[in-house]
């Protein structure tokens, strides 16, 4: 699989991030107003440090959405990791229009190109080969290169990045539509292009409703945005039960879908190793993914599918608008 991972903050939490660092981890707020794509952003203050992990890897394509809070300093917007050491960090001084990019925690300036900072939403592509001699970095903003650096990308010891970490600043700054590829795989192997990342959320009862609600309707419980914990949910103590939905279609004339990511919000009662699985529902068959292991406490949990299981092809507007999403307890 090349896509490693995708949000748009449609799950209306910050939990997709694999952790949070810094003085203040919690200085941060989901946002609704003057987003770039979908429903929600994220807005991240001083002294918060999110961060994604993923597989090591000594190539990755790494696309999101940027609206500064603005600065006169040099500003950090993010680091590109092996580990907890940096490998590349990017920065910018919006009074002076500049963009630079680093080596290590500011090191050794590669670039500094200038970018005509407004108060508005930038779509930001980096393109990073990590290597001592041969690395490559390159930037585009809005779809345009501007930054192309060839040479010296290796700070660490290894030649791989594992991680992001996402800065804040005091006055805010403004992340949506997160996406990171790697280059194995038939798919999302390269540069990942402006779209965006739109949410579904279940608005009617699907196929299966094998698990027991809470209240009312199986689907009615488990579309709130974001979760609300046990105030509403389905459960099932039987392997084998499975509950679908039926999704509100994708707001969009058109699109090229380069992945479908499902989201549960799931735990168990007590410590006995139960599962659950990814159900999708085409064109009435049904599609499993792999367990996922549960605890005692909620947590989010992710599966990416890059293409359409009952096609082998390219997920469609018309396949998106069709299925049904859904789980299976293991």
């Amino acid at each position: 699989m090349a896509r490693l991972f995708t949000t748009g903050f449609e799950e209306g939490d910050a939990y997709v991030f694999t952790g949070f660092g810094g003085a203040a981890p919690t200085n941060y707020s989901i946002i609704t107003t003057n987003v770039r794509t979908g429903l929600r952003a994220i807005s991240i203050g001083s002294n918060c440090f999110p961060n994604i992990t993923f597989t090591a890897t000594s190539e990755v394509y790494l696309r999101f959405g940027f609206r500064f809070g603005g600065s006169a300093s040099d500003t950090t917007i993010l680091q590109l990791q092996d580990g907890s050491n940096i490998q590349i960090l990017l920065s910018y001084i919006c009074d002076s229009g500049l963009l630079r990019a680093w080596r290590g925690n500011k090191v050794t300036k590669l670039a500094e190109v200038f970018v005509p900072w407004a108060m508005r939403w930038y779509c930001i592509e980096v393109h990073l080969l990590v290597d001592n001699s041969s690395g490559v970095l390159q930037v585009k903003v809005n779809g345009e290169l501007v930054l192309d650096y060839s040479g010296d990308t290796q700070q660490s010891a290894n030649s791989t990045v594992d991680t992001v970490v996402w800065f804040g600043s005091a006055n805010g700054q403004y992340f949506d539509d997160i996406a990171i590829n790697d280059t194995s795989g038939s798919r999302n192997n390269s540069w990942i292009g402006r779209g965006g990342v739109y949410g579904l959320v279940p608005n009617g009862v699907g196929n299966y409703s094998e698990f027991t609600p809470s209240a009312g309707n199986n689907y009615e419980c488990v579309d709130e945005v974001p979760p609300d914990g046990d105030t509403s949910y389905v459960e099932s103590d039987t392997v084998g039960h499975k509950d679908s939905y039926a999704l509100a279609n994708l707001s969009l004339t058109s699109a090229s879908i380069a992945a479908l990511v499902w989201h549960v919000w799931a735990k168990q009662d007590v410590s006995d190793g139960r599962n659950v699985a990814r159900l999708l529902r085409i064109s009435g068959t049904d599609y499993q993914g792999a367990d996922k292991a549960l605890t005692t406490s909620y947590q989010r949990l992710m599966e990416t599918i890059e293409s359409n299981p009952h096609t082998s092809a390219d997920w469609t507007l018309d396949d998106i608008n069709g299925l049904e999403l859904g789980f299976v307890s293991r």
